[in-house]
């Protein structure tokens, strides 16, 4: 499948870091595929599912599915666009990684959807290409920890998203361990629990170093979440932000849950002026 480049490369000092997490991303997409199998044939869809309708119904309680135009940025192998895609919203997904697209295109036919049923696209969070307020929901999923310029990306979101459409963000302070003894501690307590429990330690992928050592250089594995992010959106323009930092006992599977205890998943909910 051939996709659409909506890319315009962003102008940052640093260029070698973003290059360098792309080629990461690369390399782990076969190894990222197999962690959204996961999830699609277990638990955590349904409970995705019904975190995403709760939130778009609510705001949206007139309009069909069909009607909804919803973007996930940073679609990894596509699980959140497959799943708004199979409830019957109108999905766009875009991603910098063309092996992550090369997934997630696999991903949506081996769900038995159309190849028409998410358009996927080329492009960089921080400048989509999009035009002015193309959608009514714009979602997110452990991706802006991992951005270069945080808030120029939540910029560019506020502009393609429609007035009175909503931002969903689902993140968490990934890395903050780094800089923050406490949490090294927190850290060093879940690798400890996860071998205790004979689990898989997820926080052991591919080509761990290279992973580490990127999160060095991104501004936000030093910034404590979400009371960040909703500073900065309120300055922005969006309206009636908030954060559910308990949305992982939801969300996440056991497994998860132990793997990952010192750094819970956040929600983040914002919404565009009317």
């Amino acid at each position: 499948m051939e996709f659409l480049n909506n890319t315009k490369e962003i102008n940052k000092t640093d260029i070698s870091i973003t290059q360098r997490s792309r080629n990461y991303w690369e390399k782990r997409a076969k190894t990222y595929t197999d962690i959204n199998k996961e999830e699609l044939v277990g638990s955590t869809r349904a409970a995705w599912l019904n975190t995403l309708k709760r939130h778009v119904i609510n705001n949206f309680k007139d309009i069909a599915p069909k009607d909804i135009k919803v973007l996930d940025i940073g679609t990894g192998p596509g699980f959140m666009a497959i799943i708004a895609a199979l409830e019957g919203f109108n999905v766009s997904a875009v991603d910098f990684s063309e092996s992550m697209l090369a997934e997630a295109s696999l991903n949506i036919k081996n769900e038995g959807l159309p190849d028409n049923a998410v358009k996927l696209f080329k492009a960089d969070a921080h400048d989509t290409g999009f035009s002015l307020e193309s959608f009514d929901v714009i979602f997110t999923r452990n991706l802006t920890w991992n951005l270069q310029d945080p808030v120029k990306a939540y910029k560019e979101w506020y502009r393609i998203l429609k007035k009175g459409g909503i931002l969903l963000n689902y993140d968490a302070n990934w890395y903050s361990y780094l800089y923050d003894k406490n949490q090294r501690l927190a850290y060093e307590i879940d690798r400890k629990n996860v071998r205790q429990h004979s689990l898989k330690d997820k926080w052991i992928g591919d080509n761990f170093d290279e992973c580490e050592d990127i999160a060095r250089n991104i501004v936000l594995s030093r910034i404590h979440r979400p009371e960040w992010d909703l500073k900065i959106l309120k300055k922005i323009g969006f309206i009636d932000c908030y954060a559910d930092t308990d949305i992982w006992k939801k969300l996440w599977s056991e497994d998860k849950k132990i793997n990952f205890a010192s750094t819970p998943l956040f929600e983040i909910k914002a919404k565009k002026q009317m």
